[in-house]
C-alpha cells in the first residue's frame, strides 16, 4: 500500500488499509465498472485448483520502510503460511512500489523469491538493481501509471519497465507497462 494507508495496526488504524481500495472489493466481493470484475478466490490449471493468500500489511511509516521490511514479510508468509513458493507476487502503490522495487533490487536471491511484480503509480526514479535482476531472472514486470499522475509522473514507470527490458532474455521482454 501507499503512504495514505499507513497505520499502527489497530483496529481503529486498520480501515485505512481495510475499508477502501482494492481490500475492500476483495473482502466484499464489490464489482467494480461496468463489468462483472469480482475476485476469483481460485482457479484451475491443468486440472489443479489454486487458492489465493493475499497479505497487505500495514506500515507505520514512523521511518522509510525498506527492502528489509518487505524481505521479513515474505519470509514471515513462506514460514507460516501454505505457501507456493513459484508463485509469489509483490505489488505496490506510490511509495509502496518503491519499496518493493528497493527489495528486487537487494540480491539476485532475494529477487527469485518473486515470480513477478506490479508496481502502481512508482514515485522514485528507474531502479536499475531491480531491473537487473528481474530482466536477467526473468521475472515479470507490469507497471501501471495514470497519463495524468501529477503525484508521481509517468516516466518513471516507463523507464523501470524499459530498463527491465534491457536486462532481459533477447526477443522475451520481461517489462511492461
Amino acid at each position: 500500500p501507499g503512504r495514505g494507508s499507513r497505520g499502527d495496526g489497530t483496529l481503529a488504524e486498520l480501515c485505512a488499509i481495510a475499508c477502501e481500495g482494492m481490500t475492500l472489493k476483495i473482502e466484499q466481493d464489490i464489482p467494480t465498472g461496468s463489468g462483472d470484475y469480482r475476485f476469483q478466490t481460485s482457479v484451475v490449471h491443468n486440472g489443479q485448483t489454486y487458492s489465493y493468500i493475499i497479505l497487505t500489511p500495514q506500515f507505520t511509516w514512523a521511518q522509510a520502510e525498506t527492502a528489509a521490511d518487505v524481505q521479513a514479510f515474505l519470509n514471515y508468509a513462506l514460514a507460516n503460511y501454505k505457501v507456493d513458493p513459484a508463485r509469489v507476487y509483490l505489488t505496490g502503490l506510490s511509495i509502496g512500489s518503491n519499496i518493493v522495487l528497493n527489495y528486487m533490487g537487494t540480491s539476485p536471491q532475494e529477487a527469485r523469491k518473486v515470480a513477478a511484480v506490479i508496481s502502481v503509480g512508482l514515485c522514485q526514479g528507474s531502479n536499475g538493481g531491480a531491473a537487473f535482476n528481474m530482466g536477467t531472472n526473468r521475472i515479470r514486470y507490469w507497471g501501471l501509471t495514470g497519463n495524468n499522475d501529477t503525484q508521481c509522473g509517468t516516466n518513471n514507470t516507463i523507464n523501470q519497465s524499459n530498463q527491465v527490458n534491457n536486462n532481459s532474455p533477447a526477443g522475451n521482454p520481461m517489462g511492461k507497462y
